[in-house]
């Protein structure tokens, strides 16, 4: 795919479809997750692998990775100069990419939020920390947040951004050395996490962005190499567009339509999913 090998490739190498695919994939599975979080509908045979649908999570990391850092392995492995990108520059396309959409999606859920629960200083603590993508650094405002639950994970792809034009062409030239020392740091993470003593407190660590951004590698390899037919490579490319956007909203907007909309019908305290209602379980899965 011009990655591996000197052979000229049928697509774009610095983008290929198959990298589209793999992000349609993983945010469905992310979603499907998600709503079955809200309506605990499935079969028997389904119930496992909707619940391992988070894994999305860190395939979505991986592929902005590997994708970020395509150009630099094909001017590596052709022999090209490296691309020159000062970092001043590189923030500002990243920033320009992911806030506007990440803004909006923090403004509907602060709205909600003060609806739900009024004003309060734990509140303006939660927003705060949201704006400046710090979030997963505090418990509160990570595990606990009354803003969108899904946006932990833009603090995992900040910390990323802040390092990559620094380690990329690092990376590039002396590739043995900086992935070695990648996975000693990653070791130690993990290391840290199993070590942490109570489940919260690895289910952060586990989370951060050392661990994350490494998870599916082997995955990713594998499926990128794939090359769908030209009607599928459109088709994905169009879907893969809206998948950021897609991220963002959806379980925010299914908790919304359960509990504040409660949607589809249901009375009480208690969600019918926690009552053994299936019939509701079903149409909740269909409506969300």
């Amino acid at each position: 795919m011009g990655v591996l090998s000197r052979t000229p490739a049928p697509i774009d190498c610095d983008r290929p479809a198959s990298a589209d695919f793999l992000r349609v994939l993983a945010a469905w599975a992310v979603g499907a997750f998600h709503i079955w979080q809200q309506s605990w509908y499935s079969r028997p045979a389904a119930e496992h692998w909707l619940r391992a649908g988070s894994v999305g999570v860190d395939f979505l990391v991986m592929l902005s990775a590997f994708c970020l850092f395509l150009p630099w392995a094909n001017a590596a492995m052709q022999g090209r100069p490296l691309p020159q990108t000062r970092p001043a520059e590189f923030y500002r396309r990243r920033a320009m990419r992911l806030l506007p959409a990440y803004y909006a999606s923090l403004l509907f859920s602060l709205a909600l939020a003060v609806y739900r629960s009024g004003w309060s200083r734990a509140l303006a603590v939660d927003l705060f920390t949201h704006l400046t993508l710090t979030q997963q650094l505090f418990p509160a405002c990570y595990i606990g947040t009354q803003l969108n639950a899904v946006s932990w994970t833009l603090t995992v792809f900040a910390l990323f951004y802040l390092v990559f034009p620094l380690l990329a062409p690092l990376c590039a030239r002396h590739p043995l050395p900086v992935l070695g020392a990648a996975a000693l740091v990653r070791l130690n993470a993990l290391m840290h996490a199993q070590a942490a003593a109570a489940e919260y407190q690895r289910f952060q660590l586990v989370n951060r962005m050392p661990l994350v951004i490494a998870a599916a590698a082997v995955v990713v390899g594998f499926a990128l190499g794939l090359t769908p037919p030209a009607p599928a490579r459109r088709l994905l490319r169009g879907l893969a567009a809206l998948t950021y956007s897609f991220y963002l909203w959806h379980q925010m907007l299914t908790v919304f339509l359960k509990y504040d909309l409660h949607l589809p019908a249901w009375q009480g305290v208690t969600p019918p999913n926690q009552l053994g209602d299936k019939v509701w379980m079903h149409r909740a899965d269909m409506l969300y």
